[in-house]
């Protein structure tokens, strides 16, 4: 049944979309006739002066575009950007998040727009503009309130810098009205708007963190989500995660192929937080399939997650298969003692960046990463970390791919304290912008027990182990300097158990690998840092079971075009089959999935 909006709305909507018609023919007119946009306007600009080399124009009334949610658009706004240097002139795109623009009073509605600030450059990656075409791919864009929420869409620009606000030009070009459908969680015949709610059917009355006494049947049963989005603001307050998930129970979409949106409004807070918040924990799994999740990405390092796993969730496994995480300061992190981390199957697109955030960032005592795809698309700047950052203490990670693209990224794997670790059946390509001095595309136990177990100075966690078996993987790197694709740290570290130990694994296998790089390379290095000063050892000669393709051999160019097959036999076992080929984008068990967000990939 279709939700009903008071008629002081539906009025206000047509006085609304009356001021966006104007503005059209205004536009219209003005490319028309050759004029430009501010001769066409009742009035002009103060961005038009001297203040910076790159103006705005300004038309009045506004907003020049007006665009819907959900539907994709190219406005031309030819013009609109004065004396632009192409390769000079810097262009930014932000929004602000409207709680009722539908309003007469327009003004007051921006006033408060400007309390929530969101930037469009690294928030949201669905608009673009050239300097001629404003864009939008159609995405689903969250709300502040059903029906009647809209972001005034504003440009930067400037032939100088964003850090001195003397250079800077803003301007209004668009308002996007936002209807996107408000997602529902389900069990049974009951649903609920938010998690909160659900929480609070369990808890009943009791007190925040005591014993549940209300519907504990609803712990550990399976709750579908509807098609449509859940943000902050309306479900949850601004600043608040979107969801909180504080017992054991599946969450999964009702249409799989309508994946239903979790989404950040201000990208201040993780998005999904699995934790025992208001009730004591609780045995059990926790498991997520087939969400999206987007967009905590602001322009500060806050180290937010679009799935945090908190540590009040101690000892409770936890589950993410065929999820999509698009632009977050970390995809997942946390993880801790006694706990298992399953991530199967997943898209992972530009996320991680700054100096507290990485694509994943886990420390569960068990992880399987499988099938999973993590990636960044071109032209991404933002992203200067690891790919995947791991302080588990076991880890079996298996037919993946890790992609950097031209980001500044480090490490595709990092596996900080060591640990039991198996790599196989993985594609790794490293890409040719990284910060390093070096390409490293995997590396063992480089933090020794550093921020691993105990308050400072740490120790290694109980029971770590020290053990690495990489086999079948195609190791790829366009890096142009000095590539390291295994690097092995040997440290002396004290052990939560008391006494010290060795970091280097007592059982290291690197076979049946293929490996290719643009520059020099060294297959596997071990870095002694115990000697002063530190040495590092070649190790290719104890593990010359790999093949090394050559940069001019034309089937590695090809590999760099494609993703390869494994053709040849060789002794990795089941790994064998773990292999990417090249059929699907994901590989193993992930063929059915698509994944529909734009990025890389």
């Amino acid at each position: 049944m279709a939700r009903h909006r008071p008629t002081h709305v539906n009025d206000n909507r047509r006085r609304f979309l009356g001021r966006a018609v104007a503005a059209a023919a205004a536009l219209k007119a003005a490319s028309a006739t050759g004029q430009t946009l501010s001769a066409a306007a009742s009035r002009g600009s103060a961005a038009e002066g001297a203040a910076s080399p790159a103006a705005l124009a300004a038309v009045l009334p506004r907003p020049l575009a007006q665009l819907t949610a959900g539907q994709a658009a190219a406005v031309k706004l030819d013009g609109f950007v004065r004396n632009f240097l192409p390769g000079v002139t810097q262009l930014r795109l932000r929004a602000n998040l409207v709680e009722n623009p539908m309003a007469a009073n327009l003004d007051r509605a921006r006033s408060i727009a400007t309390t929530i600030l969101t930037p469009f450059e690294s928030q949201f990656g669905e608009f673009s503009f050239d300097g001629r075409t404003l864009r939008y791919d159609g995405s689903p864009f969250p709300a502040l309130s059903p029906g009647a929420s809209a972001a005034r869409l504003q440009l930067e620009a400037t032939n100088l810098s964003f850090n001195e606000p003397s250079a800077v030009v803003v301007s209004d070009i668009a308002w996007i009205v936002v209807d996107t459908p408000l997602a529902r969680i389900k069990h049974g015949l009951d649903d609920w708007e938010s998690f909160d709610a659900v929480t609070r059917a369990v808890r009943g009355t009791a007190s925040a963190g005591s014993a549940p006494n209300g519907r504990t049947a609803l712990i550990g049963q399976t709750f579908t989500v509807t098609p449509g989005m859940f943000s902050e603001g309306y479900q949850t307050r601004l600043g608040a995660p979107v969801a909180t998930i504080e017992f054991p129970c599946t969450v999964q979409a009702a249409d799989p192929g309508r994946r239903p949106v979790f989404r950040s409004v201000t990208g201040r807070r993780d998005i999904v937080q699995i934790e025992a918040q208001q009730l004591p924990p609780i045995d059990g799994e926790v498991v997520l399939q087939d969400l999206v999740i987007r967009d905590n990405r602001a322009w500060y390092d806050s180290g937010e997650a679009g799935i945090r796993i908190k540590d009040r969730f101690a000892g409770r496994s936890v589950r993410i298969e065929r999820c999509e995480i698009v632009r977050c300061q970390n995809a997942v992190a946390g993880g801790t003692l006694g706990q298992t981390l399953r991530i199967v199957d997943c898209r992972v697109v530009d996320c991680g960046f700054g100096d507290r955030a990485h694509a994943f960032y886990l420390a569960p005592e068990w992880l399987e990463f499988s099938g999973n795809l993590v990636t960044f698309s071109p032209g991404n700047r933002l992203a200067r970390a690891h790919l995947l950052k791991s302080r588990a203490l076991n880890a079996r990670i298996l037919g993946n791919r890790f992609v950097m693209g031209d980001c500044p990224g480090s490490y595709l794997i990092d596996l900080s304290n060591g640990g039991d670790v198996e790599i196989g059946g993985n594609l790794l390509h490293y890409g040719p912008a990284s910060d390093n001095s070096s390409a490293t595309l995997v590396s063992f136990a480089a933090e020794g027990a550093n921020a691993d177990f105990g308050p400072a100075p740490h120790t290694l966690s109980p029971g770590r182990r020290f053990r690495l078996i990489a086999r079948n993987n195609t190791l790829l790197s366009e890096f142009p300097g000095r590539t390291r694709f295994f690097v092995i740290h040997d440290l002396t570290a004290a052990r939560a158990e008391g006494g010290r130990t060795s970091t280097f694994p007592t059982e290291l296998v690197i076979e049946d690998n293929v490996l290719w790089s643009r520059g020099l390379h060294s297959m596997a290095i071990r870095s002694n840092r115990n000697s002063s000063p530190p040495t590092e050892q070649d190790l290719a000669t104890l593990h010359a079971r790999n093949r090394q393709l050559r940069p001019g051999d034309p089937e590695a160019v090809d590999w760099l075009r494609r993703m390869p097959k494994a053709t040849e036999s060789n002794s990795a076992g089941t790994y064998a089959a773990r292999r990417f080929t090249g059929h699907t984008d994901l590989g193993t068990g992930s063929h059915a999935h698509a994944f529909n967000a734009r990025g890389a990939g």
